[in-house]
C-alpha cells in the first residue's frame, strides 16, 4: 500500500463553494456482537432491523472482538454520566448568508431571524462537566431544499445562569456572515466573528472566527452543529511569546466559573438560521431549530481512569464482511483496535475502550454501495448507517466505519466525520471513515495461527491504519492538528509545539523538518533543538533527522512532533514500538471533555 501523509487521512473542512448565482449549490443485517466484561470474547446478539431484500447468506462467524483490558467494566459510571434533552425553538426566519438578522420580528413574515433556546441544568456536572450542543435544522421549507438549498444552524451566543457569555459573535448582524459579489463570489466579512473570551481560542478575530465556523459548517452540505463547552478549563497562565491565554482559566476570570465548575441554572443558546442562498431566500421561508443538550456530569479527575469510550465497528461491503470471517481477518481486527485502545490508555488521557459493538453493513440495507465511497459521499453513507443504528436519545459509542476505499484512492486513509463529531445518531457527522483496501484477510502474513500478533511481526502499513483511526478519532473528540501542513495555522492549545518549518522537498511540514524548527515551545521556552540537548533530555542531533532511536528526543515537550494529531504521520521506528507520545496533557484534557467519554 502507498505510504500516505496525514493531508490525505482525512477531510474535515467544509466543502469548497462553488460560484454562486442566487445559491450556493451545495437490518444492516444489522448483527452485532460485542466484547463485553473483561473484553474476552462477548455476546452476540441480533439487532431488531427489517431486512430490505434478501442476500445469500455469507461463510463463517462474524467477528467476536478479543482484545485485552477492553470492557464494559471500563465505565466509570459512579462518578461520569451522560443524558441528554431535546428541545425545539420557536420558528425562525431563514437569513442568506450575507443578510444581516435581528432578534426583533421582521416587518415581512412577523418572525424574528434569532432564534432563542433555554435549557436547564440542574445537577453539579462537576470540575470535568460540560455542555455538548447538537442542534439541527428542521421544517425547512420545500421552496429552499428542492432548490438544493441548505440551512445551516448558527450558534451566535451561549450565555450561562449568571450572565457570562460563553460565545458572543460581533460585526455580523448588520451584513450577515460573508461578503459576496454582483457576480455571486463570497469572502468571510473580516470584522465577523467570536469576540476575545469565547470559548474558541485565537489571537485574533479571523483566528476565533476559524475555529468557529468549523463547529457551524457553514458552506458544507452539513446541516448541522456541535458545539461543546468548555474546551479548556486549565490553570496554565498566557503561553511564552503570546497574549493568548484560556478564556475558561478559573485563576485569570474566576467569574466564568463557581469553584471550576460549570453553573447550575439555565442557559440561552441563541441561533440563526443561515442559508446557502445569496440576497434572497426563497419565498418567505420559516423553519425551527431542533437542539439536543447532552450534559456530561463528571467529578472524576483524579482517578487513574479517566472512563472509557465505546466504539461501534461498522464492516461495511461484502468483501470487509467475509475477510472479518477469516481467521487471519479475525487476529488483525483484535490487533487493529488493540493500537487504538493503547493510545487512549496512555498516561495522559487515561481513557479506556468500553464496549466494542461490530455491525455488517452488507446487501441487505445496501451497505455494498458504500464499499468504495467518494469522498464527498461520506457523509451520506455515514447519515445513513448510522441511522441504521438507531437514533440514539443518549450519547452512545463512537460509530467507526471500515469500508474498502475511498472511491478506489490508494491516497485517503480515513476522515472524521467532523472536529467533534454529532454526538446522537442521524447527522452525517455521526461517525469516521476507513479504508481497509481490502486487506484485512492480507495483512501481516508472518502472524500464524489464531492468537494475538506481536507488534514486531506487524506490517508499517497496518500499524499505520492504528494510528489512523487514532487520530481521526481524536478530530471527532474535538482536536484539531497541532500545526497544519501549511505550517501558518495552529491549533492555539498551550502545550503543544508549533512547526513553521517546511520541507524543502515536500512543501509541507515534515515529522524531520519539525525537528529543525526555530520556533520556542510555548511552555518550555525552547526550541526543539536546544531542549533535546539539555539536561536529562539530552540526545545527540548530529543524525540529521527524525529516527526513533536517536532523534524522537521524548523526553522534551518542544520535541513532541511525533503526537497522532500531528498532521504528517505518526512514524514508529523499527518494531513498530514507537516513543509513547500519543497526546499532550491540554489535549488530553479536552479529550476527557468530551460526552463519549464516561
Amino acid at each position: 500500500m502507498t505510504q500516505a501523509f496525514w493531508a490525505n487521512r482525512f477531510q474535515v473542512s467544509p466543502v469548497p463553494a462553488p460560484a454562486m448565482v442566487g445559491r450556493l449549490v451545495a437490518t444492516l443485517s444489522i448483527l452485532a456482537l460485542s466484547a463485553c466484561g473483561s473484553g474476552v470474547s462477548g455476546t452476540a446478539s441480533t439487532a431488531t432491523v427489517s431486512t430490505a431484500k434478501v442476500c445469500p447468506a455469507l461463510p463463517g462467524e462474524p467477528w467476536v472482538p478479543e482484545i485485552e483490558g477492553v470492557g464494559r467494566s471500563n465505565h466509570t459510571d459512579s462518578n461520569i454520566k451522560s443524558y441528554s434533552a431535546q428541545v425545539t425553538s420557536a420558528q425562525v426566519t431563514v437569513t442568506a448568508i450575507n443578510q444581516g438578522f435581528s432578534e426583533t420580528l421582521t416587518p415581512v413574515t412577523g418572525i424574528a431571524s434569532v432564534g432563542s433556546v433555554n435549557f436547564s441544568v440542574d445537577d453539579d456536572l462537576g470540575s470535568q462537566g460540560s455542555l455538548t450542543l447538537q442542534a439541527e435544522v428542521v421544517d425547512v421549507p420545500s421552496a429552499i431544499t428542492s432548490d438544493d438549498g441548505v440551512v445551516y444552524p448558527v450558534l451566535i451566543s451561549l450565555t450561562d445562569p449568571s450572565g457570562r457569555e460563553f460565545v458572543k459573535l460581533s460585526g455580523c448582524d448588520s451584513g450577515g456572515f460573508y461578503s459576496c459579489s454582483s457576480s455571486g463570489s463570497c469572502a468571510k466579512v473580516s470584522t465577523c466573528g467570536p469576540d476575545s473570551g469565547s470559548a474558541y481560542l485565537g489571537d485574533s478575530i479571523t483566528e476565533r472566527r476559524a475555529k468557529w465556523e468549523q463547529h457551524q459548517k457553514l458552506l458544507s452540505l452539513d446541516a448541522v452543529s456541535v458545539n461543546s463547552f468548555p474546551t479548556c478549563n486549565w490553570s496554565t497562565t498566557s503561553p511564552v511569546g503570546s497574549s493568548l491565554a484560556c478564556p475558561f482559566d478559573p485563576t485569570s476570570d474566576s467569574s466564568f466559573f463557581v469553584s471550576g465548575k460549570l453553573r447550575s441554572g439555565t442557559y440561552r443558546a441563541k441561533y440563526v438560521l443561515s442559508s446557502n442562498y445569496v440576497d434572497v431566500v426563497p419565498g418567505n421561508s420559516v423553519a425551527s431549530v431542533k437542539l439536543s443538550v447532552i450534559k456530561k456530569k463528571d467529578s472524576n479527575s483524579a482517578s487513574d481512569s479517566k472512563g472509557a469510550i465505546d466504539l461501534n465497528v461498522v464492516l461495511v461491503g461484502k468483501k470487509n464482511i467475509e475477510d472479518s470471517r477469516t481467521d487471519k481477518g479475525k487476529q488483525n481486527l483484535n490487533a487493529l483496535f488493540t493500537h487504538v485502545a493503547n493510545h487512549y490508555a496512555q498516561s495522559n488521557t487515561k481513557i479506556k475502550i468500553g464496549s466494542v459493538d461490530v455491525y455488517e453493513w452488507g446487501c441487505e440495507h445496501d451497505g455494498d454501495a458504500y464499499a468504495e465511497v467518494a469522498i464527498e459521499n461520506t457523509g451520506k453513507m455515514i447519515k445513513a448507517g448510522s441511522t441504521l443504528l438507531g437514533v440514539a436519545s443518549t450519547v452512545g459509542a463512537l460509530n467507526v466505519f471500515l469500508v474498502s476505499s475511498f472511491g478506489g484512492s490508494a491516497s485517503i486513509l480515513g476522515r472524521a466525520g467532523a472536529i467533534i463529531g454529532a454526538p446522537l445518531n442521524g447527522a452525517s457527522t455521526s461517525g469516521s471513515v476507513f479504508a481497509s483496501f481490502d486487506l484485512l484477510a492480507s495483512y501481516n502474513s508472518q502472524c500464524t495461527g489464531v492468537g494475538a500478533c506481536p507488534v514486531e511481526q506487524q506490517e508499517w502499513s497496518f500499524i499505520d491504519m492504528g494510528s489512523t483511526i487514532s487520530h481521526e478519532l481524536g478530530h471527532f473528540l474535538g482536536l484539531n492538528h497541532p500545526s497544519e501542513s501549511s505550517g501558518t495555522t495552529h491549533d492555539k492549545i498551550i502545550d503543544t509545539p508549533i512547526c513553521t518549518n517546511l520541507s524543502v522537498s515536500a512543501g509541507r511540514i515534515t515529522t524531520s523538518s519539525c525537528l529543525a524548527d526555530s520556533n520556542v515551545h510555548p511552555t518550555e521556552g525552547m526550541t526543539c533543538r536546544t531542549a533535546c540537548n539539555t539536561g536529562a533530555n539530552q540526545t545527540p542531533l548530529s543524525c540529521g533527522s527524525y529516527d526513533a532511536d536517536t532523534c524522537f528526543c521524548p523526553a522534551a515537550d518542544a520535541c513532541q512532533f511525533n503526537h497522532v494529531m500531528w498532521y504528517t504521520g505518526k512514524f514508529y521506528g523499527t518494531g513498530g514500538l514507537g516513543d509513547g507520545n500519543i497526546f499532550s496533557p491540554q489535549s488530553s484534557e479536552i479529550l476527557n471533555y468530551s460526552p463519549f467519554v464516561k
